[in-house]
């Protein structure tokens, strides 16, 4: 998995993305509601790049911007549960 690209959180979009050489972007979806809660929304992996732990890396770096954060988190999506 070292091979894999940075996640960085493009808090401008609203997400957490992984871009690829090849220009594709895995992203984690969040809104930051009153209070600062997190509800991540929504998580994409291209085809080209599914079966390599992509969504659940991109889990982790919301869910540690969270806990660093001390804030709460919803998950509204599915592959974050």
């Amino acid at each position: 998995m070292s091979n894999l690209p940075p996640i960085v959180d493009n808090e401008k979009e609203g997400r957490f993305e992984m871009k690829f050489d090849n220009g594709e972007i895995a992203h984690l979806d969040y809104i930051i509601h009153k209070g600062g809660e997190y509800d991540l929304t929504h998580t994409f992996v291209p085809n080209s790049q599914r079966g390599k732990n992509i969504a659940s890396l991109l889990s982790t770096a919301a869910m540690n911007k969270v806990r660093d954060n001390q804030k709460k988190v919803v998950l509204s999506c599915s592959v974050c549960i």
